[in-house]
């Protein structure tokens, strides 16, 4: 029996999470749980996922224990610092 992942999608409010979230949802072993998609862009995205919390604080999802994965869509140079928060929490993390 294969293990559900939990997963945590973080973006940037650009098309690219909700090609990601397309990827994450379609797939059985992966269960997307909350998005972080700043400056409202989340409507396209909650209507396509809608048993995936939208959250507004990165925290929601870096402090989630029953989430095994963050994705981080569209990464910037200044995502240096989420990514070793990330990290730190004990979490798999996944760049696009």
């Amino acid at each position: 029996m294969n293990k559900i992942i939990n997963v945590g999608l973080i973006g940037n409010g650009s098309i690219d999470e909700s090609l990601v979230a397309s990827q994450a949802g379609r797939n059985e072993q992966f269960n997307l749980t909350k998005i972080l998609i700043p400056y409202n862009g989340t409507n396209g995205v909650k209507v396509k996922y809608p048993n995936a919390e939208m959250v507004n604080d990165i925290k929601a999802i870096v402090e989630d224990s029953t989430i095994d994965l963050v994705i981080i869509s569209s990464a910037k140079a200044n995502d240096l610092p989420l990514v070793e928060q990330i990290l730190q929490s004990g979490k798999h993390l996944r760049i696009i």
